[in-house]
């Protein structure tokens, strides 16, 4: 009797509590209204011991932008101004 209760026990702890077939990933859409995952950017600081937060000049993206002063392209096109493709 006494091999059977331990035997018992054992197998309870460890068992699952839940099946793992039915979770998938967790992301913010299936979490509660304060989760946040990110998106895997980098941190561009520190903190401080005194809980201030400390921007880091090199760890600050660099954007190269070519220069367009001449250039004859337009940021937008509307879309009135398509010419219109017959059907056929």
């Amino acid at each position: 009797m006494f091999m059977l209760a331990a035997f018992v026990k054992n197998s309870q702890l460890c068992a699952r509590y839940a099946p793992r077939s039915g979770y998938s990933v967790l992301n913010s859409k299936r979490g509660n209204k304060n989760f946040y995952k990110g998106n895997r950017v980098p941190s561009v600081g520190r903190h401080t011991k005194t809980g201030q937060y400390v921007t880091l000049k090199w760890k600050l993206p660099e954007y190269i932008v070519p220069d367009l002063t001449n250039c004859e392209l337009k940021a937008y096109v509307s879309p009135l101004k398509l010419p219109k493709v017959p059907k056929v």
